[in-house]
């Protein structure tokens, strides 16, 4: 009975190392459809070009989630500098200091896209920052529209 678990279990890393070997092939392969994930808007091309691809879904994925977070970072950020405008005409320091503010928040988005590059380079499935609860909720979304 041992012998039978055993062998099992090797059976089952020899598929799993099959795997394994076919996802980086398959990661080495599709380095340049994962470069796009994650150029902002542009993540919708690989995610309908490359449907067979399960490594480059799951960085579309990652890049669709992150460009809506960017866009909408983006248009609460002008919305801000823009009331910060009508609030603080004639003190131009606090404007400048809020958007200061707003614009690091800005770049460590734009840093979160540099992440996910670094990681489709590295043939890695890990997920991004910010995406892990969202990405669920768009595979659903997603799967609904393919069908």
């Amino acid at each position: 009975m041992e012998k039978e678990k055993k062998a099992k279990t090797v059976a089952e890393v020899m598929a799993s190392d099959n795997d394994v070997k076919e996802d980086i092939s398959d990661a080495k392969a599709n380095r340049f459809w994962g470069i796009i994930c994650y150029l902002w808007w542009l993540c919708l091309l690989p995610l309908v070009a490359k449907r067979e691809s399960p490594f480059i879904q799951h960085h579309a994925i990652n890049g669709v989630v992150l460009s809506i977070v960017q866009s909408l970072w983006i248009l609460i950020y002008y919305i801000v500098v823009g009331v910060s405008l009508l609030i603080f005409r004639e003190k131009w320091t606090v404007t400048y200091l809020i958007s200061a503010i707003l614009s690091f928040v800005t770049l460590m988005l734009y840093l979160v896209s540099v992440l996910g590059i670094m990681r489709v380079l590295q043939c890695s499935k890990k997920d991004i920052p910010l995406v892990n609860n969202s990405k669920k909720i768009i595979n659903k979304i997603r799967k609904k529209v393919i069908k």
